[in-house]
């Protein structure tokens, strides 16, 4: 029997170079020898002669393992040895940002000499080409850079870059051009310069630069330049003259210098005498301070009077007129008698402040104001949407129930006549049927209770097993003119098959049939009648006639509904009158919205009598006027308020009316709901203000939160339903051990510091016990030596602010030492080299590090409280012990507030600290541990908002100010609605062409640059001359640092602006009320004009040295957001404009007013004027624009035959009309084509398939599925892991991506992706410093099932397939943390061009047959997914059998094997590495394992283990780059 050695056994050898092998035999008869390799052919460079074999040229595919084969009479034996080729590349760069640039002499620049390829990693070098050496402020920087500090013009010329590696060497040449601004010189001067009429004016503007500047001269007309006509008398030399002035030459002139390097200005002033303007005096009118007024609630319907006469001098000197705060008109039906206002049957527009203003009857002289707030208190008003649908079995249908009104609004589900179906689902206001059934059918009750009282609304679902073809409304009434639709539901038919006729008559020549849609456009009085929908059905024809008048005019009336009494119970009696007022005879008829009357309503004819009023009796009555000329309504609330039922319990004033649950963070809770009610009993659980958590389970009358977490603390609210009444039971929910308390030992780790790299900010809030201890640290490296650093805590009982970023420590220290047991909240804030420090809003405390170094380089993860080793942290950190207290808050970046308890990975030493002792909460609010500034908050009762539940009124809650926003004032709260809105709930549009601004409103605009030169124009009309913030933008939120700022201040206009170094100020003189003024404001460095109406031009200049402007907030226009910004005290005034604003410009642009806004709140138009909405054609698509006053939006559209939607924005196709996408999937189509995007766990052409998906499933090329990103570990330097069993026969699809949001583009954000590529697997991860990628060796789209591991730990990547060699990769840089925001995604993404930058085209086609992520092993699809589209099933036989089809989206699910060559994998034999764990990869011929694994040794076999070979087990291949050190950036 032979022997067979390989020598070596094991060899890498470069790319290009030669490799041989030798083949060692022994036996007699001599064997004969064979040559192979495993799973490949030989390359076209393998020569083989005799025992040896040789690798001519190296190339990457000829690695891999060859064996060679002996055979003699006495049997085979068999040996291998491993050939490794590592890469060679030779280099090719890039010069970043251009290869020419150009700067101006001062200013500083870099190129790039940036490697985009080279194996091993080549070496840079910058030179000058012609020799010479690099300048002094010239410097080479790691990564190809090149800087130039400050160039002075030396520096210009071209430089060399020189990438070197072992495969080669390549040049690269980068110019730099330098150019100088034009500088200025103006004759005569200084400005103003004053001359008289008649005299001659000339103007000389020189001006030199390179390139050589050309000048021209510019008049200032109204703030716009207008060239006028000047003379060359030498290169670079303008002249203007004229010959003999006027008055008419006074203003403003203007030269600009204009060469490549920009554009320079210098402006003078022109004074030509003859008349001096002028200013009348304002007299100033003192009027008293008004009392304060409490908010007096009204009923709706009710009567007020606001009296304040008793408040005045003697009546009969003073005239009393009243008025609303906001100039709305006074609502409908007001009187005024004797100094009272009288308001009855008052509805929600009366809200509000009014103010009776009391003025001499003589003189006029207004001697005081008197201001009186009231609201209108209303039942909840519901819509449901839809009231009334057809529906067939198994649909997934939805009911949503809306509410408004005063808050808090709770919404219960029941159904009439029964108990809940099992299949519904409910969540708020929102009722789902997850595959109705036949016996779902019948009626379901919305009902809304507020402190006002209860609404209801019945929607009716109707199962239809049969088709049916139904009118939708079968009355209509339009106006000559108009459009009419007209809508047939069909159920079970195509709506395609259904026509239209018309009774006793054609159709109209306007008529546009859509299916089950008949649309009438520019309506006649002729075209009234009766129109049929026609289908036909399994049992002959269906039909239905909707009914159309046409009526030829519209007539105005007056129609009001009036109430017996305010407010009704339950059992009273109320009549409601329906007064209509006008020119013709009116028939008046009643009905209640979305439902029918109560059985023992009495209607007689303007009269409607309920008698003896129930619960149910709620809702929106209308009153409905039919004249000669039209059909009119009028809508009024019945609001049924509840009475002190025997059910209910009273408690004392210090008791409170819920139980209360306490729980500990991170323990699971059980709430039950126990009522005696008579069975059957139907429960539904929601939470007050929010929904509830996303883990909790509902079982009947059970709600299990598994793991409780600080937001879930809040009011659950158990609803129990039978036929006859709900009961609610309430539980109050509070958390505990949400705020961590820390002693010396003891600390907690966070994710490192995210984008900290050139600056931070942070807020922390703690409680210290002790003067001295580490409050915060975060490092690049667990060194004492080196690396950069950051560091907070108390030394001596000071704060101490540290920070280092490479060449010595900035340290920042408090003025005074802060108080002990005492909660303080520390600002830290860091730009480049330098920080700040505010405690307790106190002074900012500056401070600076060391040498050029910008950049912190931050790894390690955050800290607080302590560090595991304080011998590891850097010797400058300043602390050598932990922090004793608590820790209630961090906030990063203004903005992102961690969860200390969830966040943390790791907790040493922590106990809770108790922030609720004593309770501080007032008026019976229940304390809640909170990351808030003192540690907790008040879950405060209904009525009560404000910090500690002190404040009379209801606090924020989510969405009750629709697209606005929220803020919770003394009283209640406010909405700050966006632009374009108004409303106490922002729920209607405004046409806004002159904004107005009063309490609380702003716009604000994008920051300008405006370092060397800021300037604004805009026209304003002050409607009160108090002071006011006209303009303003800062350097920093809190209002510190440079400003520039307009604003009113003792009835002048004032500009102000500081540069660092004090404030300029300028300012007019006395303005007028209600007059339009016309204002440019202008400052360059440190010089600053003003100019009002044209006049003349006002110069200051401000103190100090510091010239540039640095501005960071956005510019506030009208006002600022006092929730964010700070007004700098120096700008002299706190509140914002009252007035009008028009015409801005912004560094002489124009400013489009509702385009270019980013932000906004409550601003008006301009006098309250109605502006015609239908002006700006707000309708799409040739839409017809019809104003609607009755309208959320006040105009309509009527579109073009197949549009649809508001503004008609949706165009025609299969998706729009026949709506064909089951279970709540989403239409993708054109005109005729359309495709349904199934959510996960349905399947089929239209959704209509239930799929159960559990281990494995199967994806589409438009399949994903979404998982939260929490299931791989989010720890520095903890392994994220990944496994797949998958099938596929497509040669590209993206298997997995974890990056950023969905609505965030992935170009060059941090992300890992596994891919297929041509067949190839690819394993790309980027930390910041560009994308590393590992490859498969082999292809994997062969139908065969492959098991594919994917690892990152910091910078090392590995990938390994069906357990063969483990490919290795390492990202450049140091970075080591994956900063990605988004969820994970299997199979695809929702966006493949946004999300991963058009990198990938298609995701996954085929079947995952097992997924594990991080520490799950064997995850189940329909369980863990947040969320997925268009997955399906995988056959259920082992041997996956395909087709080249791809997604057959009707069929029963999954692949089918209709292609005629398939692949299986249910053959005998196997395919093993040798390990306990290895898997079948379906090969029929393979290496089963019968040894040990040791590295890299040839094996000898016997030659009855034919077919049966053991697999020597492969070492590790390390592809090793040079490590680049971090990157920093210089001054």
């Amino acid at each position: 029997m032979p022997t067979v050695q390989i020598q070596p056994d094991r060899q890498t050898v470069n790319q290009g170079s030669e490799a041989e092998l030798t083949c060692i035999v022994t036996g007699s008869p001599p064997p004969d020898i064979k040559w192979s390799k495993v799973n490949d052919e030989f390359g076209v460079g393998v020569r083989v002669e005799g025992n040896v074999l040789r690798i001519i040229s190296a190339v990457v595919s000829d690695r891999g393992m060859y064996v060679c084969t002996a055979e003699n009479a006495g049997g085979t034996a068999q040996a291998a040895a491993i050939v490794e080729v590592e890469r060679r590349e030779p280099p090719t760069v890039q010069i970043y940002p251009q290869v020419k640039q150009t700067i101006v002499a001062g200013a500083s620049a870099l190129f790039q000499c940036h490697l985009t390829g080279g194996i091993p990693t080549p070496t840079v070098r910058w030179a000058r080409t012609d020799g010479r050496p690099l300048s002094l402020n010239t410097e080479t920087l790691n990564g190809g850079v090149l800087r130039f500090n400050q160039v002075q013009g030396d520096e210009e010329g071209s430089y060399t870059c020189t990438a070197e590696n072992d495969a080669g060497r390549v040049t690269a040449v980068a110019m730099l051009e330098i150019q100088s601004l034009p500088v200025i010189s103006i004759r005569p001067g200084p400005s103003p310069y004053t001359l008289q009429v008649g005299q001659r004016m000339r103007l000389e503007c020189s001006a030199r630069g390179d390139p050589s500047p050309s000048v021209t001269w510019q008049k200032l007309e109204v703030n716009f330049p207008t060239t006028v006509s000047s003379q060359s008398t030498a290169p670079n030399v303008a002249v203007y003259e004229v010959p003999s002035a006027s008055k008419s030459d006074s203003g403003t002139y203007q030269c600009s210098a204009t060469n490549a390097a920009g554009v320079s200005e210098e402006r003078i002033q022109i004074v030509v005498e003859d008349v001096l303007p002028g200013f009348k005096p304002v007299v100033d009118t003192t009027i008293p301070d008004a009392p304060e007024a409490a908010t007096i609630f009204v009923p709706i319907g009710g009567n007020y009077e606001f009296s304040c006469r008793e408040q005045g001098p003697d009546a009969s000197s003073i005239i009393y007129d009243f008025r609303r705060s906001d100039n709305r008109p006074l609502p409908r039906g007001y009187r005024i008698e004797n100094g009272v206002l009288y308001l009855t049957s008052v509805d929600q527009a009366a809200s509000g402040e009014y103010a009776c203003v009391g003025s001499d009857r003589i003189s006029g002289r207004i001697l005081f104001t008197i201001y009186a707030t009231f609201e209108v208190i209303a039942p909840p008003r519901i819509t449901l949407d839809p009231a009334r649908q057809i529906v067939r079995p198994g649909d997934l249908v939805r009911i949503r129930c809306t509410a408004t009104g005063p808050q808090p609004i709770t919404i219960n589900w029941s159904k009439e006549g029964g108990y809940m179906p099992r299949t519904v689902i409910m969540n708020g206001g929102e009722m789902m049927f997850r595959g109705i059934e036949t016996s779902d059918a019948g009626r379901y009750i919305c009902q809304a209770v507020n402190n006002a009282g209860t609404a209801r609304a019945v929607a009716e679902v109707v199962v239809n097993e049969e088709p049916l073809l139904t009118a939708i409304q079968q009355d209509i009434v339009r106006f000559v003119g108009q459009t009419a639709e007209l809508r047939c539901e069909a159920s079970g038919i195509d709506p395609n098959a259904v026509s239209w006729s018309r009774l006793r008559g054609s159709l109209p020549s306007s008529a546009v049939i859509r299916g089950n849609l008949l649309r009438l456009a520019s309506l006649r009085p002729e075209d009234s009648g009766q129109y049929q929908c026609e289908a036909r059905g399994p049992t002959g024809f269906l039909s239905s006639v909707i009914t159309l008048n046409v009526l030829t005019g519209r007539q105005s009336l007056d129609i009001r509904i009036i109430p017996s009494r305010p407010n009704v119970r339950i059992g009273d009696d109320i009549d409601l009158t329906c007064e209509v007022s006008g020119q013709a005879p009116a028939s008046v008829t009643w009905k209640r919205m979305n439902t029918g009357l109560p059985l023992n309503a009495q209607p007689r004819e303007n009269v409607l009598r309920l008698i003896n009023v129930q619960a149910n009796y709620g809702g929106i009555y209308q009153c409905v006027v039919t004249t000669s000329t039209g059909v009119f309504e009028e809508n009024f609330p019945l609001a049924i308020q509840g009475v002190i039922s025997s059910e209910r319990v009273d408690f004392e004033l210090n008791q409170r009316s819920v139980m209360t649950r306490s729980v500990a963070f991170g323990l699971s809770v059980i709430m039950e709901c126990h009522v005696n009610l008579t069975p059957p009993v139907s429960y539904t659980w929601s939470k007050q203000g929010g929904e509830l958590p996303v883990n909790s389970l509902v079982e009947n009358n059970v709600l299990n939160i598994p793991e409780v977490h600080t937001e879930d603390a809040g009011l659950f609210v158990c609803t129990a339903s039978n036929a006859e009444r709900s009961l609610d039971q309430a539980t109050l929910l509070v958390v505990t051990g949400v705020i961590p308390r820390f002693s010396e030992n003891s600390y907690l780790s966070l994710p490192t510091l995210p984008r900290a790299y050139l600056a931070f900010d942070l807020e922390i809030s703690f409680k210290p016990e002790t003067g001295d201890g580490l409050i915060l640290y975060n490092s690049q490296r667990e060194s004492q030596e080196d690396g950069d650093f950051v560091s907070f805590g108390l030394s001596g009982g000071y704060a101490e602010f540290r920070f280092d970023v490479g060449s010595g420590p900035a340290v920042i220290k408090s003025r005074q030492p802060l108080a002990l047991n005492k909660w303080h909240t520390v600002k830290l804030s860091r730009d480049r080299k330098k920080g700040s420090m505010i405690v307790d809003d106190g002074e900012q405390i500056m401070g600076s590090s060391v040498g050029r170094f910008l950049g912190l380089d931050l790894v390690r993860p955050m800290y607080l409280g302590g560090v595991p080793d304080f011998d590891r942290i850097h010797q400058e950190a300043g602390f050598k012990t932990g922090y004793s207290g608590c820790i209630s808050r961090l906030v990063i970046r203004n903005s992102v507030t961690l969860d200390l308890m969830r966040d943390s990975k790791t907790k040493i030493g922590i106990r809770p600290c108790e922030t609720c002792i004593g309770n501080p909460c007032q008026n019976n609010g229940v304390c809640q541990e909170a990351y808030t500034e003192v540690g907790h908050k008040c879950i405060c009762p209904a009525g009560f908002s404000g910090g500690l539940c002190e404040n009379t009124g209801e606090a924020c809650y989510p969405g009750v100010c629709g697209t606005g926003r929220c803020v919770n004032k003394p009283g209640g709260f406010e909405c700050f609605c966006p632009f374009g809105t108004f409303g106490q709930r922002c729920e209607r549009d405004i046409m806004i062409q002159e904004p107005a601004f009063g309490d609380g409103s702003y716009i604000a605009y994008q920051t300008p640059r405006a370092l060397k030169r800021f300037s604004v124009d805009l026209n304003f009309k002050p409607e009160s001359l108090e002071d006011g913030l006209l303009m303003y933008c800062s350097q920093k939120y809190r209002g510190e640092g440079d400003f520039a700022s307009l604003a009113i201040r003792n009835k002048r206009l004032e500009f102000r602006f500081n540069t660092g170094s004090g404030t300029a100020t300028l300012q007019s003189e006395p303005l007028l009320q209600d007059e339009w003024v016309e204002v440019r404001a202008n400052r360059t460095d440190r010089r600053g004009s003003m100019t009002i109406n044209g006049g003349q031009m006002q110069n200051t200049e401000s103190p100090g040295s510091n010239r540039g402007l640095n501005l960071i907030t956005p510019l506030y226009i009208g006002g600022v957001d006092n929730t964010r910004v700070e007004i700098s005290p120096e700008v002299g005034v706190e509140d914002g404009f009252k007035g009008c604003v028009k015409e801005i410009k912004i560094m002489d642009q124009q400013v489009r007013m509702a385009e270019s806004l980013v932000d906004s709140a409550n601003v008006g138009q301009c006098g309250g004027a109605t502006i015609a909405f239908c002006s700006t054609n707000p309708c799409l698509n040739n839409g017809q624009c019809s104003e609607d006053p009755g309208s959320p939006h006040g105009f309509s559209c009527s579109c073009q035959e197949g549009y649809s939607g508001h503004k008609c924005e949706m165009e025609p196709g299969v998706c729009t009309i026949i709506r064909p996408c089951k279970n709540g999937a989403s239409c993708v189509g054109s005109r005729n084509e359309y495709s349904c995007n199934c959510p996960l766990g349905f399947a089929g052409q239209h959704c209509e398939h239930n799929v159960d998906i559990r281990e494995s499933a199967s994806f589409s090329g438009d399949s994903w599925v979404e998982f939260d990103k929490l299931m791989l570990p989010q720890e520095d330097g903890q392994a994220q892991k990944l496994t797949f069993e998958f099938s596929t026969i497509k040669p590209n699809g993206l298997l997995f991506w974890y990056g950023q949001e969905p609505t965030v583009s992935g170009r060059g954000q941090d992300h890992i992706s596994v891919a297929i590529k041509d067949g190839i697997i690819e394993f790309t991860f980027d930390v910041g410093t560009g994308p590393a990628m590992v490859r498969s060796p082999s292809r994997v789209d062969d139908g065969e099932r492959h098991t594919l591991t994917v690892e990152r730990a910091g910078r090392q990547g590995i990938l390994e397939l069906d357990g063969s060699v483990r490919e290795y990769g390492q990202s450049p840089g140091i970075l080591h943390m994956l900063n990605a925001e988004g969820n994970i995604y299997v199979g695809g993404v929702p966006d493949l061009a946004l999300m991963t930058d058009n990198v990938y085209t298609t995701g996954f086609q085929g079947c995952i047959h097992r997924l594990a992520i991080g520490e799950e092993q064997s995850i189940n699809f329909m369980d863990r997914a947040l969320s997925g589209v268009n997955v399906n099933t995988c056959p259920s036989s082992s041997g996956w059998k395909h087709t080249t089809e791809g997604r057959n989206s009707a069929s029963s699910g999954g692949w089918s094997s209709g292609s005629s060559s398939s692949w299986s994998s249910s053959s005998s034999s196997s395919w093993s590495s040798g390990r306990s764990h290895g898997r079948n990869s379906g090969r029929s011929d393979g290496w089963s394992s019968a040894g040990s694994q040791d590295q890299g040794s040839s094996r000898v076999f016997n030659s009855y283990e034919k077919n049966h070979y053991t697999r020597p087990a492969y070492s590790h291949r390390t592809y090793k780059r040079t490590e680049q050190t971090s990157r920093k950036v210089y001054n």
